[in-house]
Parts: C-alpha cells; structure tokens; sequence
C-alpha cells in the first residue's frame, strides 16, 4: 500500500491531489470517533463559502471564543491550522477559475484574493509541484469535476 505522500506525488492533476487530502481530512476526523465540534463545522463552513478568504478574529468573536481556542480547537480535530486550510481552499479556487477560463494568471490572483500574482505562484509551485505556465496544458487533458 502506497503512503499518503506518495499517492499526492503520483497523482495525475491538482484536482486529484486535493480530492486524495480531502478524504485523508475526513478518515483523520472519523479515525478519532469523537463528534466534531461546532466552532469546527463553523470555522469549515466559513472558509468553504468565502473560497478561503477568512476573518478568524470576527468568525471566533461571533461564535464567542477565542482566536487561539479556534485555531487550537481546529488543529485538533482537522490536523491543519485553519489558516493552512484557508490557503489550500483559496488555491482549489485558483484552480477551478483557471480551469474554467483562460484567464491571466493576475487576474485569478486578485479574484482569489491573492495580494499579488506571485503569491498565487508560490502557492502553486507548493501545492501543485509546478509553475502556474504548465497547468493549462495538464488541466485540458484532465475531465472536470464540476
């Protein structure tokens, strides 16, 4: 049987590789057996509707706890820091935009809420493996998902 991390290395597209973390998120969370708290589905649910783009000060001040008791409680049951979690769900939107229109790079930057384009290139280069240049030719070859 193949390691996780081996299996996001021979995965055939971006698309792939979050769909395999996905399902590694949620085996992490059923593996512990204990419910998942509120602020968790809240915090996930937030992230999800704002493509990553997330208030953690207003979002734990509306659910009335603490930044820290969010971020610790989060960590816990998700194995990710909810920032590191915002950032992959802000990049699979880069990523749906990108394959969706053949936009420039800037443009899906700043849709996605990137400062600037070469902070969408590093996410790319740390999550995909490869410069933003060779996904158009990978993403024509892979189904979509949508």
């Amino acid at each position: 049987m193949l390691s996780f991390r081996q299996r996001l290395l021979e995965a055939q597209s971006p698309q792939a590789c979050f769909a395999l973390l996905e399902q590694w998120l949620l085996g992490k969370l059923l593996e512990r057996g204990a419910p998942v708290h509120a602020s968790v589905l809240a915090l996930n649910s937030a992230v999800t509707t704002s493509h990553g783009q997330l208030d953690l000060k207003e979002l734990s001040r509306d659910l009335g706890v603490s930044r820290e008791h969010l971020i610790r409680r989060f960590r816990e049951q998700v194995g990710l820091t909810p920032k590191a979690y915002a950032n992959v769900v802000r990049f699979n939107r880069a990523l749906q935009l990108a394959r969706r229109r053949r936009s420039l790079w800037s443009n899906i930057a700043a849709d996605c809420g990137y400062f600037d384009q070469s902070h969408l290139i590093r996410d790319f280069q740390r999550y995909a493996g490869r410069a933003p240049s060779s996904y158009y030719s990978i993403a024509c070859r892979t189904p979509t998902a949508s």
